[in-house]
């Protein structure tokens, strides 16, 4: 009678037949017991535990062990370089031999470049190219027109890539003449309010030509005087 074994196979399907004990074409007893070995699939592992703080090295050493294999993968984080922050699948979980657990390593911190006097260009390109966002804020300094004045993060600081660096562009010196105004410089022309020359007008009696009276000098000429003469 037959006596069902079941073994972990990648070759065999699921629930075939691997093989026979005592093999095929072997004469015996009627009535004796042969075992039937049926696939139950490939074998499983368990991915283990302990994986997360692990160095990436430690821990691909563990799966390779256990019969599975490490792949490190990176995501932003603050956590220590090189250390294991997640696994996926999780601990526990089970996988195939020889599959594949994805270990997660913070993504590599980066120096930030100085870019103080370089053009707003030059400094957004050298950047950019290192990982880094920029934001660019404007304010009147010295240096010519265009030209970084400040940056923050400052030069050496070590970020992650993707993180956002401010940096200060001049607009040129400040401008200290005062504002012009609205008002409009004038001639000095005289206006209606202004003194005259003392001519006469409508309203004035010019003067007589006999100022000294119709009498004149002891009564003028047509006066007793001449008469008595």
């Amino acid at each position: 009678m037959p006596e069902l074994v079941q073994k972990a196979s990648s070759d065999v399907e699921k629930g075939a037949v691997i093989e026979t004990d005592p093999p095929a074409d072997t004469t015996v007893e009627k009535g004796s017991t042969v075992k039937l070995i049926v696939s139950k699939g490939p074998e499983k592992i368990k991915v283990p535990d302990g994986l997360v703080g692990m160095s990436s090295e430690d821990a691909q050493k563990v799966l390779e062990e256990v019969g599975l294999r490490g792949v490190i993968k990176t995501r932003n984080s603050s956590k220590a370089q090189g250390t294991v922050i997640a696994t996926d699948p999780k601990p526990g979980a089970e996988l195939e031999k020889g599959g594949s657990v994805t270990l997660f390593v913070p993504k590599e911190q980066r120096e930030v470049p100085s870019v103080i006097g370089l053009t707003q260009q030059d400094a957004t390109a050298q950047l950019k190219g290192a990982g880094f966002k920029v934001k660019v804020s404007q304010q009147p300094a010295q240096e010519p027109e265009g030209t970084v004045v400040q940056q923050n993060p400052g030069e050496g600081t070590k970020l992650l890539p993707g993180t956002t660096i401010t940096i200060t562009v001049s607009t040129g010196p400040q401008d200290t003449a005062p504002p012009p105004t609205d008002d409009q410089p004038t001639d000095d022309f005289p206006t209606d309010d202004q003194p005259t020359d003392d001519f006469p007008t409508d309203e004035e009696e010019p003067p007589t030509d006999n100022p000294i009276g119709d009498e004149g000098l002891g009564g003028g000429l047509h006066g007793d005087g001449w008469r008595n003469r």
